[in-house]
C-alpha cells in the first residue's frame, strides 16, 4: 500500500472512532442536579446529583450560597490607546477573547464588550451593568467619584491590580485621604513554592486559579472596609490575599490583587478569566450568607449522591456544580427563587 492511501486510510479511522466516542459520549461528560426546597423557620435546599457520560474518572464540587439579587449584566472591559499602553491593551484583548470563551462555555446570557472612556462614562451614567478595569485608568477625583457613585446605585466594578481602583485611597501620615474611598494596602508577594497559602472557602468552593500573584491585599484593610476574602490567604510578614469582595451601596467591588501581565502562568488573562466567569455567572457578587460546598469524585458512572444545606430566609439561592479537572469540562448551574415555592 502506498504511504498516501496508508495515510488516508488512518485519517478515516481516526474521524471513524472520534465520531464514536462522541456518540457513546465520552467526550460530553453530563451532570444532572435535581434540588428541592422545604421551608420552615428555616429553607432546607436538598441537592442531589450525578455525572453520566464518561468513562474517566471525575472531580467535581456542588456549590450552594444565598444571594441577594439576580442579574445578568452585560459585561464591559475599558481600553483606550490615551490611558492603555500597548502592551497592556494585548493583554485586555487577551481578557476579552478569554472571558467570552469562558462565559459560552457555561452556557451563561453575559455578553462581553470592550469600551473606550467616552463609551465607559456612558455606562458609569446609566443603568448598572459588570465593568472590568485593568490598569491604564484616568486619574482624577471626577472620574473617581463617578465610578463610586455608580457602584453605590448598584454597578458591578471587577478590578485588576492596584492601578486600577479608581477610588482606592492612599495611605498618609495622617490616615486615609478622601474619606469616601477605600484604604487598600497592596504589597509584593513571593509565592514561595506555594508555601503558607491556605484557600478561603470561595476560592475552594468555585476552584479558582489566581494562585500565585505578584502582590497581596492586605487582608487586615479587607476586613477595616467590610470585605470578604474570596481568594486565597498567603501568611507572610502580614496576611495578605489574591482576591477580595466589597458591597459597596447596592453595588459590588471585586479587585484582583495582581496586574494582569505577570506571571504568565498563574495570573495571565485565562487565568483571570476564568475566575471572572465563575464569579459573574454563579451571581457570587451578591453572596448573602455561608458559602457551602461538597466535592465528589470517583470511578466511571459512579459519581452520585446529595447535598442537604439549610439558610436564613434567602431571597435567592445559587447552585453549581463544576469541574477541578481541567480536560473535563463539566458546569450546571441553578438559581432558585424561594419565592416560587
Amino acid at each position: 500500500m502506498k504511504l498516501g492511501n496508508l495515510l488516508f486510510s488512518l485519517f478515516v479511522i481516526f474521524l471513524f472512532l472520534g465520531a464514536v466516542i462522541i456518540q457513546d459520549g465520552v467526550a460530553r461528560p453530563h451532570l444532572d442536579l435535581d434540588v428541592d426546597v422545604s421551608e420552615g423557620e428555616q429553607t432546607q435546599i436538598n441537592i442531589s446529583y450525578a455525572l453520566s457520560g464518561s468513562r474517566f474518572y471525575g472531580s467535581f464540587n456542588i456549590v450552594c450560597f444565598p444571594i441577594s439579587k439576580l442579574r445578568f449584566d452585560r459585561i464591559y472591559l475599558f481600553d483606550d490607546p490615551r490611558y492603555v499602553d500597548v502592551y497592556l491593551s494585548r493583554c485586555v484583548h487577551g481578557l476579552y477573547d478569554h472571558l467570552r470563551a469562558e462565559i459560552d462555555l457555561l452556557n451563561a446570557e453575559n455578553e462581553v464588550s470592550i469600551v473606550a472612556l467616552d463609551s465607559l462614562i456612558e455606562v458609569f451614567s446609566s443603568d448598572p451593568a459588570t465593568v472590568i478595569l485593568a490598569g491604564g485608568i484616568p486619574n482624577g477625583t471626577d472620574f473617581a467619584n463617578l465610578a463610586l457613585q455608580w457602584v453605590e446605585r448598584g454597578g458591578v466594578l471587577i478590578t485588576i491590580g492596584n492601578e486600577s481602583i479608581p477610588f482606592l485611597a492612599k495611605k498618609s501620615e495622617g490616615g486615609v485621604n478622601e474619606g469616601r474611598f477605600l484604604g487598600l494596602q497592596f504589597f509584593p508577594l513571593d509565592f514561595l513554592g506555594g508555601d503558607r497559602i491556605t484557600p478561603s472557602s470561595v476560592a475552594e468552593a468555585l476552584d479558582f486559579r489566581l494562585i500565585a500573584p505578584i502582590m497581596g491585599i492586605d487582608v487586615a484593610d479587607v476586613e477595616q472596609y467590610g470585605g470578604i476574602v474570596i481568594g486565597y490567604y498567603y501568611e507572610r510578614d502580614r496576611v495578605l490575599t489574591s482576591a477580595a469582595l466589597f458591597h459597596i451601596g447596592d453595588g459590588a467591588l471585586i479587585v484582583f490583587s495582581s496586574p494582569i501581565s505577570a506571571p504568565y502562568v498563574t495570573s495571565a488573562e485565562d487565568t483571570i478569566a476564568s475566575d471572572i466567569a465563575k464569579i459573574v455567572v454563579s451571581q457570587l457578587q451578591w453572596v448573602s450568607g455561608p458559602i457551602v460546598f461538597e466535592n465528589a469524585k470517583g470511578e466511571p458512572g459512579k459519581i452520585s449522591g446529595a447535598m442537604h444545606v439549610t439558610f436564613e430566609n434567602p431571597r435567592f439561592v445559587s447552585i453549581l456544580a463544576l469541574s477541578t479537572i481541567d480536560t473535563m469540562a463539566i458546569y450546571t448551574r441553578e438559581i432558585i427563587d424561594i419565592r416560587t415555592y
